[in-house]
C-alpha cells in the first residue's frame, strides 16, 4: 500500500506540475494578464491542464499496479485542482463548466 501511495502521490505532483507550469497561468499567478503580456495571443484555453488530469488519473488507473480505492482520491483532487485553477485563475470561457463536468 505504501508503494501504491507513493506512485499516486509522484502522478499527483506530475498533474499539479503541468497544471500549474503552463505559461499563462503563470502570467496570471504573477498578477498580470496574458493578453497585455503576449499582445499576438489573444485567447489562452485550459485544455491542456484538463487533459493532464484526465491523462493522470487514467495513467494511475490502467497502467500502474495501483487498487482503484487509491486512485478515486487522484480523481477527486483532480477535479478538485481543476477548480482551484478554474476559481483562483478566473478561467475565461463557458467551456469551463463543461470540462468541469467532464472531469
Amino acid at each position: 500500500v505504501t508503494l501504491e501511495a507513493f506512485s499516486v502521490s509522484i502522478v499527483f505532483i506530475g498533474m499539479a506540475l503541468t497544471v500549474f507550469g503552463m505559461q499563462p497561468f503563470i502570467v496570471r499567478m504573477m498578477g498580470h494578464l496574458p493578453s497585455t503580456v503576449h499582445q499576438e495571443c489573444a485567447y489562452f484555453s485550459d485544455t491542456i491542464p484538463v487533459l493532464s488530469i484526465i491523462g493522470g488519473a487514467e495513467i494511475a488507473a490502467h497502467v500502474l499496479d495501483v487498487r482503484w480505492f487509491m486512485t478515486v482520491p487522484l480523481k477527486i483532487a483532480g477535479a478538485l485542482l481543476y477548480v482551484s485553477l478554474f476559481v483562483s485563475l478566473r478561467s475565461d470561457g463557458v467551456a469551463s463548466h463543461y470540462r468541469l463536468m467532464v472531469l
